[in-house]
Formats: C-alpha cells, structure tokens, sequence
C-alpha cells in the first residue's frame, strides 16, 4: 500500500509540474490511434466495402486484444479479435482477417526494406 501511495504523489507530481509532457503524449498518442484507423479504412476501400465508422472502430478495438491483455506476442489474438470485430460488425469475419493479414503484410514488408537498406549500408554490399 505504501507503494501506491508514493506511486501517486509521484504521478501527481508529474502532472502538475510536467502537464506538457503529459499533454503532448496524449496527443501523439491520440495521433497515431487516428492514423491506425485511417489504415483500417483504407485496407477496408482497397478490399471493395464503404469503410463505416462502426466498422472501424469495431476492427480497432477488436485488433487492439493483445495491447491490453498481457497475451504471449499476441499471436492469433489480433486475428481473431478482428474475425470477432467484423463479424459482430456485420462485414464478416473474413473481411476482419483479411484487414488483419493485409496490415501485417506490410509491417512484413516495410521491416524487409529496413533490414535489406541496414544490411546494404552496414556491410556496403
């Protein structure tokens, strides 16, 4: 208990003293929820469905499972959230799995391009 209590003055030290920090992490975080959703639209436009409001916030939530839950790498988590999401969502399960494989398709992808330019830079290939 004691630990919490220095816990909380601690926090609340901070934001008093450091509200800007506090502020511009919200933001940024704030920033990059709306981006991760811009990208469940538009994976959702290029799969051939009008991307709805509910059907994004509902495959964000559900692909958000692991971020929230202490799961082993999430692996599957993501992909059934967002099965769950989209089916509940009224878009299909499928579509959700595809928008999940589609998204990690690319995070593959642009990891690949990092590491062949490191290697390439590093070794001077």
């Amino acid at each position: 208990a004691e630990e919490i209590g220095a816990f909380d003055r601690v926090l609340k030290e901070f934001l008093n003293r450091k509200r800007g920090f506090f502020l511009a992490a919200f933001f940024l975080s704030a920033v990059g929820a709306l981006w991760e959703a811009i990208q469940i639209a538009l994976v959702l436009r290029f799969l051939g469905l009008p991307p709805q409001i509910l059907s994004v916030i509902l495959l964000y939530l559900g692909m958000g499972i692991p971020h929230v839950l202490p799961v082993p790498a999430g692996i599957g988590f993501v992909e059934t959230g967002a099965a769950l999401a989209g089916a509940y969502a009224g878009i299909g399960g499928a579509i959700g799995l595809t928008t999940t494989l589609v998204l990690r398709l690319r995070d593959i992808s642009t990891l690949l391009v990092g590491f062949l330019l490191f290697i390439k830079n590093h070794f001077r290939l």
